[in-house]
């Protein structure tokens, strides 16, 4: 493997297992990584969030630029003019909020994040340092 570049495409069907497959995809192709289980638990996320919130196929690509992984969730949405924020407070153990953490999550464990949406696909990309040493 090269030291930069695409290093995983998928594409899943918009099922319940959608996750667990991307998930699968990041024990498979990161075996020994040190930050596998933060890349794994994004991946499952973004997936997760494009699974419950989108409409269609969604798309995942991980790449790679020296120490840092970028990973682009993508997906179709009814409204073009979505917008996405991050409440941390719905990481506090205090709070009795089922949904919400998911971008909270992401936040705290990436080195960072943004999002685009192009006609009505949205795309949320992450930037996660320190997977290869």
């Amino acid at each position: 493997m090269g030291t930069d570049g695409d290093i995983l495409h998928l594409v899943f069907e918009p099922k319940r297992d959608c996750a667990r497959l991307a998930r699968k995809a990041v024990l498979e192709t990161f075996p020994d990584f040190t930050a596998r289980d933060t890349l794994e638990l994004v991946v499952s996320e973004l997936v997760t969030n494009a699974y419950l919130h989108g409409d269609g196929d969604i798309e995942m690509a991980i790449s790679r630029l020296d120490n840092t992984v970028c990973v682009v969730v993508a997906h179709h949405v009814s409204d073009p003019q979505v917008t996405l924020t991050v409440d941390s407070a719905h990481l506090d153990s205090n709070s009795e909020t089922e949904n919400g953490r998911g971008l909270a999550l992401v936040e705290r464990l990436s080195q960072s994040w943004d999002y685009s949406v192009t006609g009505s696909r949205l795309s949320v990309r992450v930037f996660i340092t320190g997977l290869y040493q």
